[in-house]
């Protein structure tokens, strides 16, 4: 595990923000993620 990196990720996709997720993406790279996420990847 030290060496892997590896990471599971489950997804829940909200309806309502799929379309705007998707163009943010599309137009910046942008991915969306939830704060536990970020704070993981320390991105912020």
């Amino acid at each position: 595990m030290r060496q892997s990196y590896g990471l599971m990720v489950n997804y829940l996709y909200k309806l309502d923000e799929i379309e705007s997720n998707h163009e943010a993406y599309a137009r910046e790279g942008k991915v969306a993620m939830s704060g536990a996420v970020r704070r993981l990847l320390k991105l912020r």
